[in-house]
């Protein structure tokens, strides 16, 4: 099991290095929650999941804050991606898998809410192959989580915290980037030894 003991994110405080970051295993709850979007207040949150983060989705404290899960369902012809909610772990395993073995609802279930439909998003845990220092994310291609964070833009909730969880081998000099690519909040990754 990894343990992400570090972050390369906008939070600045007494607990970053001289590198800029953050040694998770220094930082406060309070510190930790304001990272995470995670709240230890019981208040609910929705939060997205997507890629392979089941094990991340699995992780007991989903189920203590009693936070509502999305998975995304992307059209592979476009670069439309929308955030469907799940309702319970079982849910999520019954999904179907796509090309890249990722699960996904079905095309033709049309039972699950669009987080932007209802009350927004206020996490995403962001796939990525790569990450850099100024939290650029290297992607597919096909710009699913940019358009969906501009159209999150737009929601009255805003554009929720974004954190990517990384592998030190993912971890890149410098990611090339366009206009529309968005920034990442929040880069968690392994001790770099």
């Amino acid at each position: 099991m990894m343990t992400f003991q570090h972050s390369w994110g906008q939070q600045r405080g007494k607990n970053e290095d001289e590198n800029g970051r953050i040694a998770s295993s220094k930082a406060s709850p309070e510190e930790r929650s304001k990272a995470t979007g995670c709240h230890s207040d019981g208040r609910r949150e929705t939060t997205a999941v997507s890629g392979r983060f089941t094990e991340v989705v699995q992780s007991p404290q989903v189920h203590v804050l009693s936070a509502d899960c999305c998975v995304s369902e992307y059209e592979s012809t476009s670069s439309h991606m929308d955030m469907l909610k799940v309702n319970s772990l079982q849910d999520i395993e019954t999904l179907p898998l796509t090309s890249w073995n990722i699960r996904q609802p079905a095309k033709e279930d049309d039972s699950r809410e669009e987080a932007l439909a209802s009350g927004g998003l206020d996490l995403i845990l962001m796939p990525g192959l790569g990450f850099d220092r100024a939290r650029n994310r290297l992607g597919r291609g096909k710009g699913f989580y940019d358009n969906y964070l501009e159209r999150c833009k737009k929601h009255p909730k805003g554009k929720p915290y974004t954190i990517a969880l990384a592998f030190k081998e993912q971890l890149c000099e410098k990611v090339p980037v366009d206009n529309h690519d968005v920034p990442i909040d929040e880069v968690l990754y392994e001790d770099e030894k």
